[in-house]
C-alpha cells in the first residue's frame, strides 16, 4: 500500500500497517526508518530515497528526519517494482533574490534541492544558520566576489550578508541647486503640473511589486539660506505614476527663526506613508509664507533625502538557478 505523510516537526511520523516489504520512495537525503513487530524493533537505520527492505515482518513504522519533509513509502505483503530513476534533475527554478541590509535568507530549507547556482551583483558572504556578523565582520561565512557564479549543494537554510548599511539615498543635491518658493495658500490643491512648471526639484521612487503597501519613511537634510527665517519644507508625491496630476501630502517640518547656513535634519519618524507598486514622483517644496510670488528663490535647500526601510535599502540582487529532484 502507498502511504504519503508530511513531517512538520522533529517528532517524525508513524505508519501503522502490517507487511514484509518496505520501500522509501520519497524522503530527505538523511532519513531514519525504524520497523517494529509486536512493540520490538526489527530494523533501525538511516535509509536513502529509493532503498527497499524485503522479508522483514513489521506492524508499525516510524520515519524521522531533522527537516520538515514530505514522505512517500510503500509498505505491505507484496514488493513494489521500482524503476531506476533518472540521474538528471526533474525541475529547474530560476529566481531573482533581493538582498537588503543585515543577514538575509538566500535559500530556504528544501530537501528536494539538488544544487543551486548563484551569481550576485555585489560582493557577498554566504553561510549557514550559524552565520553571524560581529562589528560589521561576517563570521562562519565565505566571501564570493560580485559577478562570480558559485554553487550550493546543501539543501538546508543558506544565509547571506552584503552590508549593514540601512540607508537608501533617494535624492542628493550634489550641485547645490537652490529650491524655489511655493507659498502656502489656504485651500490650495497642488498638482504635478503646477509644481513642475514652478521649477520645484523632484525625484522618482520605483516601488516593486514585492514592496506594494510597505510602510515608507524618509529623512532629509536641509539648509537655511537666509537670516531670521521661519521655514516649512514639505513633500508631495503623485498618487499614481509620474504622469498623474493628483498629489498626496507626505508631511512637513517647520521651525525657526533660523539664520543663514543653519543645516538641520528632518527626522520625524512618525511621518510615513504606504506606497502602491509603481513609480511615484516626490516634489521637494518650500511652502514658507514670507515669499512674494511662486518661483522666487526659496529660503531652504534640500541637500539629501533618504530612507532606512530595509526593503527599500536594497544592498544587492542575486540570480539563483535551482535544480530539484
Amino acid at each position: 500500500m502507498l502511504f504519503q505523510k508530511r513531517q512538520n516537526d522533529n517528532e517524525g511520523v508513524f505508519i501503522s500497517t502490517v507487511g514484509r516489504f518496505f520501500s522509501l520512495l520519497k524522503a530527505a537525503p538523511v532519513t531514519r526508518v525504524t520497523l517494529y513487530k509486536n512493540g520490538s524493533k526489527v530494523f533501525d537505520s538511516v535509509m536513502w530515497q529509493g532503498m527497499s527492505l524485503h522479508n522483514i515482518e513489521f506492524d508499525n513504522i516510524y520515519i524521522h528526519s531533522d527537516v520538515i519533509q514530505d514522505i512517500t513509502v510503500w509498505a505491505g505483503h507484496e514488493p513494489v517494482d521500482i524503476q531506476e530513476p533518472s540521474l538528471r534533475q526533474q525541475t529547474i527554478r530560476a529566481d531573482q533574490v533581493f538582498i537588503s541590509n543585515g543577514i538575509n535568507t538566500l535559500l530556504e530549507n528544501d530537501p528536494a534541492r539538488v544544487i543551486a547556482r548563484i551569481e550576485c551583483d555585489k560582493d557577498i558572504w554566504v553561510g549557514g544558520e550559524n552565520m553571524d556578523v560581529v562589528l560589521g565582520t561576517p563570521q562562519n561565512a565565505r566571501k564570493y566576489k560580485a559577478g562570480q557564479e558559485f554553487t550550493i549543494e546543501a539543501y538546508g537554510n543558506i544565509n547571506c550578508f552584503i552590508t549593514n548599511d540601512a540607508e537608501a539615498v533617494l535624492f542628493e543635491n550634489t550641485e547645490l541647486l537652490s529650491n524655489v518658493a511655493v507659498p502656502w495658500e489656504y485651500g490650495a490643491v497642488r498638482t504635478r503640473t503646477e509644481l513642475e512648471n514652478a521649477g520645484v526639484p523632484y525625484f522618482d521612487v520605483e516601488v516593486p511589486q514585492r514592496m506594494d503597501g510597505v510602510e515608507f519613511k524618509v529623512y532629509a537634510i536641509l539648509e537655511v539660506l537666509a537670516d531670521n527665517q521661519t521655514i516649512q519644507p514639505r513633500l508631495y508625491y503623485t498618487v499614481g505614476d509620474p504622469t498623474t496630476e493628483e498629489l498626496s501630502d507626505f508631511g512637513w517640518a517647520s521651525g525657526g527663526p533660523y539664520n543663514n547656513g543653519r543645516t538641520f535634519t528632518w527626522d520625524d519618524t512618525s511621518t510615513s506613508v504606504t506606497l502602491s507598486a509603481g513609480v511615484h514622483r516626490f516634489f521637494l517644496v518650500d511652502e514658507s509664507t514670507s515669499y512674494a510670488s511662486k518661483g522666487d528663490p526659496a529660503n531652504t535647500r534640500f541637500h539629501k533625502v533618504w530612507t532606512e526601510n530595509n526593503v527599500y535599502a536594497l544592498a544587492g540582487t542575486c540570480q539563483v538557478l535551482v535544480e530539484r529532484g
